[in-house]
């Protein structure tokens, strides 16, 4: 795999005011993270879920990234519940189609 993406998901134990208040801390974690291309950021407040999706440059930044110690501080975290971490390639025709945000030239199947 070229570029990759990885889906993050959890559910978290703590009034959604908090988890908003405390997620910009981690901004400049993710905007140094060597290979992240870029990140969306996702929020179910009512159903207390959270999670992200992360463009990759390579399968080895996205490898340290779930190997790393962001992925180890969240899945420590006391307020993270059931976190669930998926590796997906793309299907570059189809995202070329919809006008998805990621560098086809270099993606692949």
């Amino acid at each position: 795999m070229a570029n990759t993406i990885v889906e993050t998901n959890f559910m978290f134990n703590a009034p959604v005011e908090e988890f908003e208040a405390a997620a910009p801390a981690f901004v400049d974690a993710f905007t140094n993270l060597p290979g992240l291309i870029w990140k969306i950021w996702l929020l179910n407040g009512p159903e207390r879920e959270a999670g992200a999706i992360l463009y990759f440059d390579s399968e080895e930044s996205l490898n340290a990234y779930v190997d790393g110690p962001l992925v180890t501080a969240l899945e420590q975290h006391p307020a993270v519940v059931s976190l669930s971490i998926k590796r997906f390639a793309i299907m570059p025709e189809l995202t070329a189609a919809t006008r998805g945000p990621v560098n086809l030239a270099e993606a692949t199947v």
